[in-house]
């Protein structure tokens, strides 16, 4: 944050010279608004329903929108389970199908071909 505050404080600096036309670079004026001020609002009491109660008027009234529920019988759960059941048992059969072909191809080869290397031996 610091290097914000600096570039905002050089440039309203270098825009009132231009402004002024002066030859010479301003005196950086110290303003309470350049120094870090610390303001405690802990300890005050703020009422929150008088605070609430000013946003009374701003805010639009919005009625309540009912969803509507999705409808779902029991056969098409079953089916779907069934469905879902079934294509997860497939992708398992071609992975285990892959992999077991991997491991063959690699074994088989025994010179170290299958994992394209050659000069094992």
């Amino acid at each position: 944050m610091g290097f914000f505050k600096e570039f905002k404080d050089d440039f309203s600096q270098a825009v009132d010279e231009l402004m002024l036309g002066s030859e010479e670079p301003a005196e950086k004026k110290e303003t309470p608004e350049s120094e870090d001020m610390v303001v405690n609002t802990l300890d005050t009491g703020v009422d929150t329903k008088s605070e609430l109660s000013k946003l009374d008027g701003l805010l639009e009234p919005v009625a309540p929108v009912k969803e509507e529920q999705a409808v779902v019988n029991s056969q098409q759960v079953v089916n779907l389970e069934q469905e879902f059941s079934g294509e997860v048992k497939k992708a398992d059969e071609k992975r285990n199908e892959r992999r077991s072909n991997d491991s063959n191809n690699f074994t088989a080869a025994g010179d170290g071909s299958a994992c394209g290397r050659t000069d094992l031996r």
